[in-house]
């Protein structure tokens, strides 16, 4: 199973000297396992992605939620006007708005020059809701819905493929003692990647708007009995040393944690 991160960044893209380590691209993780990808999110981390030439044949685009951050980079990736690459994108109805409504919103002539069903050559849309388990290619996916996000919640997934197992859990807000289901969900994972946006300091001004930090992250993966944490959704505001400091204190509850940065690799 192949890794990758081309997008770690939460809220909004940023762009400055003191960013470069971490990155300021918005979510997008690339995994590929034989000859399937599976991409989470459509931030603006996925152009860079789709310009990576590290997309397989067949494609599996989950989106998590639908706040701006997750999907405003969907119209640029170029994989999903290839005639040669088969792209399925599966996404929560929230609200009552599901994926190919996401779509269709994104290719109103007010935001787009085009339609991007119409373009996209070979391009399919599904939903994915609390509770299903999905089986595409290698992949097998199990979806988590967290109600710990604002105005609809958002889905977090187990991934499976070769024997090893990643678990996604951005945009979500722990509890005290920690989120019994994501502990359970997230059990002996080989990867756990959690949002962290906050620092503690900062959490408490923002209790409610759906993130985490380091220190919930960690507790997380050290109680779900997972091997390693990668720390994600990094606020905009948070320069690379920031971001350092996060992962520090991160470390003193779970070792095994680093903070996901473009262009990070991981080979299980």
């Amino acid at each position: 199973m192949y890794i990758e991160i081309f997008g770690a960044r939460g809220t909004h893209p940023v762009c400055r000297q003191d960013y470069i380590k971490f990155g300021g691209n918005t979510t997008a993780i690339l995994i590929n396992s034989g000859e399937d990808s599976l991409i989470i999110d459509a931030g603006t981390g996925i152009i860079n992605l789709s310009r990576s030439k590290k997309v397989l044949k067949n494609v599996l685009l989950l989106l998590t939620h639908y706040h701006f951050d997750h999907i405003i980079g969907l119209p640029y990736a170029s994989f999903i006007y290839s005639d040669s690459i088969n792209t399925l994108v599966m996404g929560p109805s929230i609200l009552d708005v599901g994926v190919e409504d996401v779509v269709d919103i994104l290719s109103l002539p007010i935001f787009s020059p085009f339609n991007i069903t119409d373009r996209g050559a070979n391009l399919s849309f599904n939903t994915i809701q609390d509770g299903d388990v999905v089986e595409r290619g290698n992949f097998k996916i199990q979806a988590l819905h967290s109600p710990a996000h604002p105005r609809g919640g958002v889905l977090l997934y187990r991934i499976e493929a070769e024997g090893k197992t990643v678990v996604v859990a951005t945009d979500t807000e722990g509890y005290v003692g920690s989120d019994r289901r994501l502990i359970d969900f997230a059990s002996e994972a080989d990867v756990l990647i959690h949002d962290a946006q906050y620092t503690h300091e900062e959490y408490l001004r923002h209790q409610g708007y759906g993130h985490s930090t380091p220190e919930m992250a960690a507790e997380v993966a050290s109680k779900a009995g997972a091997k390693m944490l990668l720390l994600f959704h990094h606020d905009p505001k948070h320069t690379d040393a920031i971001i350092e400091g996060k992962e520090k204190r991160a470390r003193e509850i779970f070792p095994n944690t680093m903070a996901a940065h473009e262009g990070m690799v991981l080979e299980l």
